[in-house]
């Protein structure tokens, strides 16, 4: 059982600072509470009496969202800051709290010409029209869409853009880390992204290609067609490889063998939404 509520607050103000530097400022937030209790088998098979997941049979969360922007007609900041508080009870092992505070996103983006655009910060790098599923994303297995309170935190990037008519956009990016409590051994740790928009009144698609130290590029695709007001066409697809990959052994006295990259697979996916 699960219980969730919200509130949302903004507030916007302007500054001339200058003849052309008008800045522009903003807020807003939305502060999350939920909870949630379970009922818990003792008499489990897999969790005898929770001794082994030590799972907790209630919890409540209260998680603050801030996005804060300052911005005029050549350079924007933005920010996304995260203040977390949880309480919850564990069987045998009693009450466990956790505070935490970080920045889920944040950007620099400085218009340095009519069609260029650069930026720094940690940002969601994500897209394609699919729910649930992501196949052209090789950073973000879902969009972070599965799961409706989950907060999806950034990549530490640096972009450049290019986007020399209002149907292109080609970026490229340089990925350092993958954000917010990134793991040791971090895939995506010094990596590189190239990817090409084209859109139109009623389609659009793109291009995806990324290649990581010590492991196979990968290359993705998304695309969407609408139809009418009411029935729009997409897919995406993807092509990587994971690394390392667990293997039957070619030694059967060995429980498996690890190869240092799986072959190359390819994912795809076709829908369609009605409106």
């Amino acid at each position: 059982m699960a219980f969730v509520v919200g509130a949302t607050v903004s507030l916007t103000a302007a500054a001339q600072t200058g003849e052309s530097q008008e800045w522009h400022a903003g807020w807003d937030g939305t502060l999350y509470g939920y909870a949630s209790a379970m009922r818990q088998q003792p008499d489990s098979v897999l969790n005898p009496d929770n001794q082994i997941a030590h799972m907790a049979d209630r919890s409540a969360t209260a998680e603050l969202r801030l996005n804060l922007k300052a911005e005029n007609d050549v350079l924007r900041f933005t920010a996304r800051p995260i203040l977390l508080a949880r309480a919850s009870h564990v069987p045998h092992d009693g009450s466990e709290t956790e505070n935490d505070a970080y920045l889920s996103q944040w950007e620099v983006r400085l218009r340095a010409a009519e069609a260029w655009n650069i930026a720094l910060g940690r940002d969601v790098l994500n897209w394609g029209p699919a729910q649930f599923r992501s196949p052209s994303s090789p950073y973000y297995f879902d969009n972070g869409r599965s799961d409706p309170m989950r907060e999806l935190s950034g990549m530490d990037s640096a972009k450049v853009s290019w986007t020399p008519d209002r149907q292109s956009t080609l970026t490229l990016a340089y990925v350092a880390a993958s954000g917010h409590d990134a793991p040791d051994d971090d895939p995506w740790h010094d990596s590189w992204l190239v990817k090409l928009d084209r859109r139109g009144d009623d389609w659009a698609y793109g291009l995806i290609a990324a290649d990581a130290p010590d492991r196979p590029a990968f290359y993705g695709a998304f695309g969407q067609f609408t139809l009418s007001d009411a029935i729009m066409l997409y897919g995406e697809v993807g092509s990587s490889s994971l690394t390392p990959e667990l293997q039957s052994p070619s030694d059967p006295s060995q429980p498996f063998a690890a190869t240092k990259n799986s072959p190359r697979k390819t994912t795809a996916l076709i829908g369609a939404s009605y409106t």
